[in-house]
């Protein structure tokens, strides 16, 4: 992932919104993995639907970090759970881009967090 450069009414906007995040409020919203013998190469024209619907409501500086983790997510998850969680997430009031940012730092091959 590339640095990018914070300045501090970034990191001030970044913590409210943090304290805002209640995680028993998303907790309902599961993502359903895709069944372990398909190997997923290339997004078919659903994920790249998607992909561009999501990515294009992400602010431009992070537009293309945005698609890199549905991209990655699309390889682990369906559509469709991927799309619910988004929903519901932002229908609560979460920033697309923070939930990309914490959704990135989760290892999808282990399933775990990779701090």
């Amino acid at each position: 992932m590339d640095q990018m450069n914070v300045d501090s009414q970034d990191l001030k906007d970044l913590k409210k919104i943090d304290k805002r995040v209640k995680v028993n409020e998303v907790s309902k919203v599961r993502l359903k993995a895709r069944p372990i013998n398909v190997k997923v190469t290339a997004l078919g024209k659903e994920e790249q639907k998607l992909v561009k619907k999501w990515s294009s409501k992400c602010a431009e500086p992070l537009r293309e970090f945005c698609t890199s983790v549905l991209t990655r997510l699309l390889t682990y998850f369906t559509s469709k759970s991927v799309d619910n969680i988004l929903s519901e997430a932002t229908r609560k009031g979460l920033s697309l881009e923070i939930i990309l940012i914490l959704l990135s730092q989760y290892d999808l091959v282990n399933n775990d967090d990779t701090n």
